[in-house]
């Protein structure tokens, strides 16, 4: 009967098992959605609504991540706190599909110029809504400074940060941030994916294909074990983006992408993998020109 304690316990395990068993993790957002729910501590299931939906988000589910998200910003008398944490989350999807979230956003900001503790969420948040309109720098600055403001956050927030990084041919910026990533050592399950995603795409980037296909080949593979639909879509897309879309494994990483994508209703990445796929193998593409930046590039966030 120690209800209180069982929660609590529910949501560190589901937050660590995030880094080394996703699917176990969102089992024990449910489960503790439900417990919270059943015994009515109406603060802890605020708590398991925010961490389901994210968690949702990832695994692939995000009709499912709306439902429980929107359905708790629709709460009676919910304090700032609550309201922002699940607005975050809520917008990430939302952006992902394409809608608008410009709204969302500037409450956001605001909220955020008076709760620091708001911010590395804020960011990723931010960053997300980028990628999603194709402003590959703001978007790998945002996550960038979501890594550098929690520990915790850094391992997802580097990995991140590098995707904008080598779709826009970006190596020294991919290769700074598998190093600061590297430099965490965190290990586990989901991180060490995280990294041969990364890997795989500078592999691309300097012209080692097949280095790249393999390199990819197991990512894809790990990404799926893990339940990570999501990234697996990502990477499906990364391959499209930066290899030859007429070789047979990148023809069928974009194909397994475009229908996560479709399912998902992630219009702004479904064009993104269309136009990459549209690209003609003769014209250069970013897996042609590994040149580095130019120093007129923007700075980086220490």
């Amino acid at each position: 009967g120690l209800h209180t304690i069982q929660l609590r316990a529910l949501r560190s395990r589901g937050y660590w098992q995030l880094q080394i068993d996703p699917t176990a993790a969102l089992d024990s957002m449910r489960e503790g959605l439900a417990l919270s729910r059943r015994v009515g501590d109406r603060d802890a299931m605020l708590r398991f609504i925010n961490n389901f939906g994210y968690t949702s988000f990832l695994a692939g589910d995000w009709d499912g991540a709306l439902a429980e998200l929107d359905a708790g910003l629709a709460e009676e008398n919910l304090i700032p706190v609550a309201r922002h944490s699940l607005l975050t989350n809520a917008l990430i999807v939302h952006a992902c599909r394409g809608e608008p979230v410009a709204d969302g956003l500037a409450e956001l900001e605001l909220a955020m110029a008076e709760r620091s503790d708001l911010t590395s969420a804020v960011e990723d948040t931010k960053a997300n809504a980028a990628l999603a309109e194709g402003r590959l720098d703001d978007a790998r600055a945002a996550w960038r400074h979501m890594a550098n403001l929690v520990a915790g956050g850094a391992p997802e927030g580097l990995y991140r940060a590098a995707r904008p990084a080598l779709w826009d041919g970006y190596v020294a910026g991919a290769r700074t941030d598998l190093a600061a990533l590297d430099a965490t050592g965190v290990h586990g399950r989901v991180v060490e994916v995280r990294r041969m995603t990364i890997r795989a795409g500078l592999a691309a980037l300097e012209g080692r294909s097949a280095d790249a296909v393999a390199l990819y080949r197991e990512a894809l593979r790990s990404w799926r074990d893990l339940g990570q639909t999501w990234d697996e879509a990502l990477t499906g897309i990364d391959m499209a983006t930066l290899l030859d879309p007429s070789e047979p494994e990148v023809r069928a990483a974009a194909e397994s992408a475009r229908e996560i994508l479709v399912r998902l209703g992630a219009k702004p990445y479904l064009q993104r993998l269309d136009a990459a796929m549209a690209r003609s193998t003769s014209a250069e593409s970013p897996s042609t020109g590994a040149a580095e930046p130019t120093e007129s590039r923007s700075a980086t966030p220490s």
